[in-house]
């Protein structure tokens, strides 16, 4: 009798390791796809709180939120992951836990639907977390309760969340940049066969390449709304040209934000890549010494 004690406590421990693994969420080897969804047919994704609702479509333009671009990386990636979804068995499989795992219609934190044209693809319901980078997940068809490698922190569901924040960066080499400030001189540079001119002039090469590449590398922190444009005071208008394109962006500053548009666009942009644009920490003009060096003529050989 005694000799079985062992083995009968083994096995206990045994069992409670598969319980906790079942109640957990936990990897397994006998994960299989629970959901199978081609992303190339995904033309749009819905996503809610109960609060606030989101959408991201795709278009002939790529995938917009709104009137804005939105980031298309982020969406590929969680498209990416739930295209071949994996998962062990269910955590649970009857209706009445659904409150408990916040997957049930009325108590939900995140609700994804992803849409083809007027037809539904997916429907799913999302709530805790048993575990790092894992989510509860439902189907809103099932009472089925999984452990899925996706989190809600993926899920924002405002604009900003899925904002494309370089959308204004012009990858094209820029020909010519005209900054009119709202008080004060306009500056010029253009490109030219013997490189860029500033106010028509000889410029500091290097200061100028250095100038027309931040349009390239420009970064927008988040939206911003009409109202706060209305109340912002206008900096300066940038109009940019490259070959085959224009743009004109306008900076504003409201008390220590600075805003930035295009048309009727409008973002909040960090302080220091507004002072870089508005030429505040930078002499484009060439210095004495330089401009001798651009205008001098080689000498003749005697």
């Amino acid at each position: 009798m005694n000799s079985r004690i062992p083995m009968l406590a083994g096995l206990i421990v045994v069992q409670l390791i598969v319980v906790a693994l079942f109640y957990l969420g936990g990897e397994t080897t006998e994960d299989s796809t629970w959901l199978t969804v081609n992303t190339d047919e995904v033309t749009q994704v819905q996503i809610s709180d109960g609060d606030a609702t989101i959408s991201v479509q795709r278009s002939d333009a790529g995938w917009q939120i709104e009137d804005y671009v939105a980031d298309e990386a982020k969406i590929v990636e969680v498209l990416d992951k739930l295209g071949a979804m994996q998962a062990a068995w269910p955590v649970a499989t009857t209706s009445d836990t659904q409150q408990r795992f916040e997957v049930a219609e009325d108590n939900f934190q995140r609700r994804l639907v992803l849409m083809a044209g007027e037809s539904t693809l997916v429907d799913m319901y999302l709530g805790t977390s048993p575990g790092y980078q894992r989510v509860h997940a439902r189907l809103s068809a099932s009472d089925d309760i999984y452990s899925i490698n996706l989190s809600n922190y993926e899920l924002p569901t405002n604009i900003d969340g899925w904002l494309d924040k370089a959308q204004l960066a012009v990858q094209e080499t820029l020909t010519s940049v005209s900054v009119v400030p709202s008080n004060g001189e306009a500056h010029s540079l253009n490109s030219s066969d013997e490189g860029w001119l500033y106010n028509g002039a000889a410029a500091n090469q290097d200061e100028a390449a250095t100038y027309a590449n931040r349009f390239k590398s420009l970064r927008v922190l988040n939206i911003a709304d009409a109202d706060e444009w209305q109340q912002a005071e206008t900096q300066a208008e940038i109009s940019i040209e490259w070959e085959g394109g224009a743009k004109t962006l306008t900076i504003a500053k409201l008390d220590e934000e600075y805003l930035i548009s295009v048309g009727q666009q409008y973002f909040k942009v960090a302080t220091y890549i507004a002072e870089q644009l508005l030429l505040n920490d930078i002499e484009l003009a060439a210095a004495s010494a330089e401009l001798e060096d651009l205008t001098s003529e080689p000498e003749q050989e005697s």
